[in-house]
């Protein structure tokens, strides 16, 4: 029977990557599984912003219920302001998955990037240390270094590509985001939804709940949409050093616009 395939825009914007027709059709499963676990972290990505305005929906909910407990605990004399945080699981689940999704998507474009050097290696972004550092991708940059064939040139520069993201953003993200979230239930340092209730019982507007951030103060939103940016950036640089690609078919820009 003669079908139409109808693809969300989170899997057609991965396309300006992981065209099939740039790839030799010995990969074509692999581009389709990195395309497929690109677009679940895309998803996941443009969807953390909805969940956490859901979070505050509900925090400020609860919060008008509690007004004559709130207005009472501010009248007492403490030394510190009165903070009341939300400790939902919904933007902590979002941003579990979406660190989960990233780590899938590795796993798989590191299969694809090593097919393409010897087509009958298997590769993931398991860690390992370099250098004396643990990374994300290790095994896939001391393989870059010591293992592959000589006749792929562009090894070094490669693992300079995958080092420079590693240490910058992937290793953060991976190894000590969502291993913590992973086996805490939460991260060190991640300052939940809140409100300072001395600024709420004046008006009792939702404008005064601040939304939750990461240990260095950015925004849990902003930080996942960065991620997708750096993500494309990596896929991109990574494609151009690799063999077999039609480059001409290979672009960027459409994947990070949310």
């Amino acid at each position: 029977m003669p079908t139409i395939q109808i693809v969300s825009k989170d899997l057609y914007t991965t396309f300006s990557l992981f065209n099939g027709n740039a790839y030799p059709t010995s990969v074509r499963g692999e581009v389709n599984t990195s395309a497929n676990q690109a677009a679940m972290f895309r998803y996941q990505v443009r969807s953390i912003g909805e969940v956490i305005s859901r979070d505050r929906k509900l925090f400020f909910n609860q919060l008008l219920e509690e007004r004559s407990a709130l207005m009472q605990a501010t009248r007492t004399q403490i030394e510190a302001p009165w903070i009341a945080c939300y400790e939902g699981v919904g933007y902590l689940s979002s941003l579990n998955g979406t660190f989960y999704a990233l780590k899938s998507f590795l796993d798989a474009f590191a299969q694809l990037m090593t097919k393409l050097i010897v087509p009958s290696q298997k590769m993931t972004f398991k860690r390992a240390k370099v250098a004396g550092e643990k990374l994300s991708g290790g095994t896939f940059i001391k393989w870059l270094n010591h293992s592959a064939p000589k006749r792929f040139s562009n090894a070094g520069a490669l693992a300079k590509v995958v080092v420079t993201n590693s240490k910058e953003w992937i290793t953060e993200a991976v190894l000590r985001y969502r291993d913590r979230l992973t086996h805490d239930g939460k991260i060190e340092g991640l300052v939940p939804m809140h409100v300072l209730l001395e600024d709420f019982v004046k008006d009792f507007a939702d404008t005064h709940i601040q939304n939750p951030t990461m240990p260095d103060g950015v925004g849990v939103d902003v930080y996942c949409v960065g991620m997708l940016r750096k993500l494309e950036d990596f896929v991109y640089e990574t494609v151009q050093l690799l063999p077999n690609i039609d480059q001409d078919l290979i672009s960027r820009g459409a994947f990070s616009r949310t």
